[in-house]
């Protein structure tokens, strides 16, 4: 019977010890959420992830492996909340124009839509469309671009990351 009571009393002093920790982990969660990062920094983030997922749709198509089609799965849900980020800094910024934001996120949208289309070629397993989307997603990210000033960005741009795409892959011969 102490036994029960012991082991009641530990496991209750476990739980209550992993809720308080959870709640520290949301407290802290919500006072980091209360500063974005800089705009800067989120870009270099931005563009580190571009060039992982670059690396990846870059390969030869008869070397793509299932787990490289799961980690561009995984690095374009970490650039999707990159994107977020992106959002956020730009929204904390108060000396913007509402033309200039509205701009911002047309522009952060179309880069969503390419990069929702990247995201469903991973997961459904088709690299033989990673070609095709290289381009623009570099271009989607090259616009971004032309709304920051270069101080904005910390000086880096996509357009000076390896293998960047500035024009579109040939079309493939006619089978006909």
């Amino acid at each position: 019977m102490a036994r029960r009571v012991a082991r009641s009393l530990a496991v209750s002093l476990a739980l209550a010890a992993l809720l308080a920790a959870s709640s520290a982990c949301h407290k802290a969660k919500e006072a980091g959420a209360a500063a974005p990062r800089s705009t800067a920094a989120v870009w270099a983030d931005i563009l580190t992830a571009r060039d992982a997922m670059h690396a990846i749709m870059a390969k030869p198509l008869e070397d793509v492996t299932h787990a490289d089609c799961t980690e561009l799965g995984v690095e374009a849900r970490k650039f999707d909340g990159l994107m977020g980020e992106l959002t956020a800094a730009v929204a904390a910024d108060k000396n913007q124009t509402e033309g200039h934001l509205r701009a911002v996120g047309d522009v952060l949208g179309l880069t969503n839509q390419v990069l929702a289309k990247i995201r469903e070629s991973a997961t459904g397993e088709m690299p033989g469309m990673w070609e095709k989307l290289r381009f623009p997603f570099d271009q989607a990210l090259h616009s971004v671009e032309a709304y920051f000033t270069p101080d904005q960005l910390g000086g880096q741009s996509v357009v000076q990351r390896p293998g960047f795409e500035a024009k579109p892959q040939p079309a493939a011969p006619s089978p006909i």
